[in-house]
């Protein structure tokens, strides 16, 4: 057999992100048949946890791609792979996380803090699909143990877009302590 037929593939497991870009590189290198990848998207990110997020894009990409995230704020930058869950279209999409060391789940951890600490600071992000999962389950660190509403938010019974808004509205509401609600009453009366 010869020309077209002599093909062999590869898929790679479990590969690091540095590893997938030596990878890529190579393949740019010495292959004329790559073609260029999609560049980043930039997007909004609305919500925000451990085990995933929300992102405000105009074009989501279908469920179950895998993306590759990047985000920076206030000199703190985190990179992470991701599984989307949740796609409304024209709307966002909500990504799980593949936090797969616990060094990733410091650096969310690090993040997160700089956007409690900072509220009106919007943290600079760009997402790159990188194929689709075949398989559903996702190894997170955020999972287990620790409730994370935005998670049983995507994996819960799917809603419509105005729903999983008011759901994550919901999520976001900061209950009033009886001393503020006291304050807020007696400025009203003035």
């Amino acid at each position: 057999m010869g020309g077209a037929r002599e093909q062999a593939g590869l898929r790679f497991l479990e590969t690091s992100p540095q590893a997938m870009q030596q990878l890529r590189e190579w393949l740019q290198q010495n292959s004329s048949e790559v073609e260029p990848e999609d560049p980043p998207i930039y997007c909004q990110l609305t919500d925000l946890s451990l085990g995933g997020c929300y992102l405000e894009i105009a074009s989501p990409f279908p469920l179950s791609t895998r993306i590759a995230l990047s985000t920076r704020a206030a000199g703190v930058e985190v990179r992470a792979q991701g599984v989307v869950r949740v796609m409304h279209p024209d709307k966002g999409m909500g990504v799980e996380f593949k936090l797969s060391t616990p060094e990733h789940r410091v650096a969310f951890e690090k993040f997160l803090a700089v956007l409690t600490e900072n509220r009106g600071l919007l943290p600079e992000l760009l997402v790159q699909p990188e194929g689709l999962e075949r398989d559903s389950t996702v190894a997170t660190l955020a999972a287990g143990n620790v409730e994370d509403p935005l998670l049983e938010l995507f994996h819960g019974e799917p809603l419509s877009v105005e729903d999983f808004q008011a759901a994550l509205r919901q999520q976001r509401a900061v209950p009033i302590l009886p001393a503020e609600r006291a304050l807020a009453g007696a400025a009203g009366t003035d």
